[in-house]
């Protein structure tokens, strides 16, 4: 009988701007027989090379467009419930997957994308019910800010507040841009604990942006998602990779402005989004006793 490839998948739930291509550049140098994406499927032709802002757009466009990678017209079909369109996308992604893991004969897969969570979850999840799930979480504040000093236009990746099929109902208008990300970073997380919950995924594991410092967090959720793998005593640090500063934007430093929108923010949250999330507490309190002095990539 032939050998299926892959036959251990994980997909990762984030907000962006937590790590992602850090966590993709570990497993890919000491995560044996494993194929590690971050956000796939990548453009043909990379931005850095001449003309790659026009290359890229023509890319988007009619190669590889939006709605391969979960966004675009993906972001429509799940906030209209297209259930059709969004297995469709799914079988194709997944026939990606098997393509490339059978051509580079890797029995496991890792993928690390925001918008898995964003459009095609359930999807997946139908395709491959024993998937594995990773939360790679940021703090609220710092991960709001990072994506501010990004000045990216909101609805490129994200649905808004009040539309239909998001689980924290909010209005636009009272936010400001930096609560958009707050408001965000909780819907990531109240996805995450639905998902889980509603169709019983036993294999989830959350490590937090900090933890990617620190080989031995990173093995520990390797060994829990069976994957085989370097020593971690053999293995440096992995250096953060696509920061703001690295690609020219302002470094995220947490001011007391933000600190007091974030409070603004969670002043506003139903109670029973503040029972569920109770790592909210948890930061308010660490980033008041910081008196907002530290700084992040």
């Amino acid at each position: 009988m032939l050998q299926a490839y892959p036959q251990n998948l994980i997909f990762t739930v984030c907000t962006g701007r937590c790590g992602q291509h850090s966590l993709g550049d570990y497993l890919a140098n000491y995560a044996f027989n494993t194929l590690a994406e971050v956000e796939p499927p990548n453009l043909i032709y990379p931005n850095h090379l001449p003309f790659g802002t026009a290359l890229r757009n023509f890319q988007r466009k009619w190669i590889v467009p939006d709605e391969m990678l979960g966004r675009g017209r993906a972001l429509d079909w799940y906030r209209n419930g297209d259930d059709e369109a969004l297995m469709r996308l799914s079988m194709s992604r997944q026939r990606r997957i098997e393509r490339l893991c059978k051509k580079h004969k890797q029995q496991n897969y890792f993928e690390i994308s925001k918008f898995f969570i964003r459009s095609y979850y359930k999807a997946t999840y139908e395709i491959v019910p024993n998937m594995g799930v990773l939360l790679l979480r940021r703090d609220p504040i710092s991960n709001a800010k990072s994506f501010v000093n990004r000045n990216k236009n909101f609805t490129l990746d994200n649905q808004l507040p009040d539309e239909k099929n998001v689980i924290l109902k909010m209005q636009p208008d009272h936010l400001s841009p930096f609560q958009h990300y707050l408001w965000q970073w909780c819907e990531v997380e109240l996805r995450y604990l639905r998902f889980i919950k509603e169709k019983n995924i036993t294999r989830h594991y959350v490590l937090n942006n900090y933890d990617l410092i620190d080989p031995k967090k990173i093995s520990d959720m390797l060994d829990f998602f069976s994957i085989d793998h370097a020593d971690h005593e053999t293995i440096s640090p992995p250096k953060p990779v696509n920061t703001n500063v690295e690609n020219g934007f302002e470094k995220t430093k947490v001011t007391r402005a933000d600190f007091n929108e974030f409070v603004g923010f969670i002043e506003m949250l139903p109670a029973t989004t503040r029972d569920a999330l109770s790592s909210l507490d948890y930061w308010h309190s660490k980033y008041k006793k910081l008196n907002f002095l530290s700084t992040h990539d």
